[in-house]
């Protein structure tokens, strides 16, 4: 499973996770034999998800085939461009709802009364999936920053060293030894050899 990892870190792509259920492959055993796993997933990097924010992949129902289908697409509700702005809609019905509660119920405010708590039911888990996908959108750019930041730890750090004699350090330990060994036979000679060699 490293060797399928190291490739996906190394080019700095990131899973873009899914909506639906959980897996994606069932093995079509029943208890105790049963398996579900997650296989298949889409891999994109940074900049594809700063040009399609709204995009989520989605697992399909299971039909014929022992794999789910995924397919890549906008979510349901992309809520500030299809639904306009909640909170203006939330703020209005609430003021109508409360307008209501100052009459006397008859059964047509009874009815517009039910009619506007269901739409404001709606509103909420509207700007409820609103903010996880914005949430969902900020966590990827921080672990962008964050991938960024793994990426020059892996093209910065010293993975072999070789003596004067020509011998290798290969191990993290071996190296740091190797490291300060040089440098402090550098800077404590009163007179080095070859100036061009402490400058490499």
């Amino acid at each position: 499973m490293d060797d399928f990892r190291s490739p996906i870190n190394d080019c700095g792509l990131l899973d873009l996770g899914y909506v639906g259920d959980p897996f994606t492959w069932w093995n079509k055993q029943s208890e105790p034999n049963n398996i579900y796993e997650r296989l298949d997933r889409a891999l994109v990097n940074p900049d594809w998800v700063d040009l399609h924010p709204t995009l989520m992949l989605h697992h399909l129902a299971m039909e014929s085939s022992d794999h789910n289908p995924i397919k890549i697409s906008r979510p349901v509700n992309t809520v500030r461009q299809e639904f306009g702005d909640i909170n203006k809609k939330l703020s209005e019905t609430r003021k109508r709802l409360a307008f209501l509660d100052s009459c006397q119920p008859t059964e047509d405010i009874v009815t517009e009364r039910k009619n506007l708590c269901s739409e404001i039911d709606k509103l909420l888990t509207q700007d409820e999936i609103y903010l996880r996908q914005r949430s969902r959108c900020d966590f990827l750019k921080d672990g962008d920053r964050n991938l960024k930041a793994s990426g020059r730890r892996r093209r910065n750090k010293i993975t072999k060293l070789m003596n004067a004699n020509g011998d290798s350090a290969t191990e993290e330990d071996d190296i740091q030894k190797l490291a300060h060994n040089y440098f402090t036979e550098l800077f404590t000679s009163t007179e080095p050899a070859d100036f061009d060699e402490a400058l490499i």
